[in-house]
């Protein structure tokens, strides 16, 4: 499905004294990097698994019959090292398999009838490689043997053209072939974003084990923010029986030479703990680090951050099927230790409800806050300040009216963001949500952006985040946004 963005691109003001969210010239033409907004969307991640493109959950396998004995393709990481009509896909360059325009390079789009990105032309003269053709706006190549065609295509004999042949399995194909597989479908959702010093940026994300309802944790890592690969092509976090198979919603921080890892066991019965040295060999605590308190039902969702002035690692989560974001700090500088609340509840404070989002006009009637990502930064003085990003549900605009039909705006979750000195007293944004995304050709039809987090580049931010309907339904996995936009701008108004 493609989306449209909606944002609210207002001038960023001083919410804070010193927070980095800066006033700017009005119709400067320059967005400010402040992490609040605007933000564009820029859709679905690349995420691969093996030669593996990871689909949302509920979509077949999708890849293309190809001859037994096709040549080994040509190992890419760039669109632009592939030749004519082929893309980089999970680092071979073959033809792309699509089901959605947004999935294919700049320069093409999506073949919706044979499941291809395409070039598109008016005239011959627009397509590259030998006996060209631009057949019905589209770039095609004459053929007579297989030889001539490119990764992923055979030739038609009765078309004389290079085609692609969509399959799931191997018997869609002819006798002589293979389906080669491209896409997978799974479920890829709650990501934790950490900066390399090797050039690559890290990502540790929850995915399912395929065909298998079983949940585990998978680290990736990407070259510049979009494609991701699984490095290695394995969990690091496996799920067992204890953990009713599923362990997810990982938070890592990096702190007195290791790698420290928080994720969700179960289904919220505990948030466990992991260590590491080089992020891919983990050890796992034996038994969660942080259980629910009276009334709280479950713990789910945290998010970590080292508290700056004392060393010691807090960790902020779900509870209450998402009536509140709470936090806990840790006794020790390894964060292997907390405080039973049973002994002293203020151990644990309360950070955010929803009502503290409600504010009547631009986000009103919400009734959860779930999966808030918690950053910390500095302010121009140098002092800390704690930044969150936290889906939300409520309504981003009142009642609309459509040739007398009122029109009620579902309930759906959207991102908010709030800033604080000490990390437990936020302070909301003045015009929240600062991410929220439309159906096309709709006003009133609000999508889901569920499991914000946001890594902090030299160019900007990225905001990553799960995508659904705005009842959490029908699940598109990981997409991102970033800010400030890449938008240009006229030289005069």
């Amino acid at each position: 499905m493609v989306r449209k963005i909606y944002i609210f691109t207002v001038v960023i003001i001083a919410m804070m004294g010193g927070c980095t969210m800066q006033s700017q010239d009005h119709y400067s033409g320059v967005y400010i990097e402040s992490g609040a907004g605007p933000w564009e969307d820029m859709g679905p991640l690349e995420m691969c698994i093996g030669y593996h493109r990871i689909a949302p959950p509920g979509v077949p396998l999708g890849g293309f019959c190809q001859k037994r004995d096709n040549p080994v393709p040509d190992t890419c990481v760039y669109d632009s090292q592939c030749n004519g009509r082929m893309a980089c896909v999970c680092g071979q360059c073959t033809v792309k398999y699509c089901t959605r325009s947004d999935e294919c390079p700049e320069n093409m789009k999506c073949d919706f009838n044979s499941k291809r990105c395409v070039i598109s032309c008016e005239t011959d003269c627009d397509c590259p490689g030998a006996n060209p053709r631009c057949d019905l706006g589209m770039c095609q190549q004459m053929c007579i043997v297989d030889g001539e065609c490119q990764q992923g295509e055979i030739c038609s004999l009765s078309m004389a053209r290079c085609i692609t042949a969509p399959c799931s399995n191997d018997s869609e194909c002819y006798d002589d072939e293979e389906c080669v597989i491209q896409m997978e479908p799974r479920i890829a959702k709650e990501v934790s974003t950490v900066p390399g010093n090797d050039g690559y940026l890290w990502m540790f994300l929850e995915m399912d084990q395929g065909s298998f309802e079983r949940r585990v944790i998978f680290r990736a890592r990407s070259f510049d923010g979009k494609r991701w690969e699984m490095f290695p092509a394995a969990p690091v976090i496996e799920s067992f029986e204890q953990d009713n198979y599923q362990v997810g919603s990982p938070s890592v921080v990096f702190t007195q030479g290791r790698y420290i890892m928080y994720f969700e066991i179960g289904d919220g019965e505990g948030i466990g703990r992991a260590e590491s040295t080089d992020g891919r060999n983990w050890t796992r605590d034996a038994l969660p680090v942080i259980s629910p308190a009276d009334g709280e039902f479950e713990v789910r969702n945290p998010s970590a951050v080292v508290e700056p002035l004392s060393g010691l690692i807090r960790v902020y989560f779900d509870t209450g099927d998402g009536a509140e974001i709470k936090a806990q700090q840790s006794v020790d500088a390894l964060g292997s230790l907390f405080e039973d609340p049973a002994n002293d509840f203020s151990v644990r404070k309360s950070v955010l409800r929803p009502s503290y989002l409600d504010d009547g006009i631009l986000w009103r009637g919400l009734s959860r806050v779930r999966s808030a990502f918690v950053m910390v930064d500095e302010d121009d003085n140098g002092d800390p300040l704690f930044l969150m990003w936290v889906a939300a549900k409520g309504y981003e605009s009142s009642e609309a009216s459509s040739f007398g039909t009122v029109d009620q705006v579902r309930a759906n979750y959207s991102v908010g963001f709030l800033a604080s000195r000490d990390g437990y007293q936020f302070t909301p944004y003045p015009f929240n949500p600062v991410f929220d995304t439309i159906e096309p050709n709709s006003f009133v039809n609000h999508l889901s952006e569920i499991s914000p987090s946001v890594i902090k580049t030299g160019s900007g931010y990225f905001l990553y985040y799960g995508g659904s309907d705005a009842d959490l339904t029908e699940y598109s996995n990981i997409s991102w946004a970033r800010n400030p936009p890449t938008h240009s701008f006229p030289d005069t108004l």
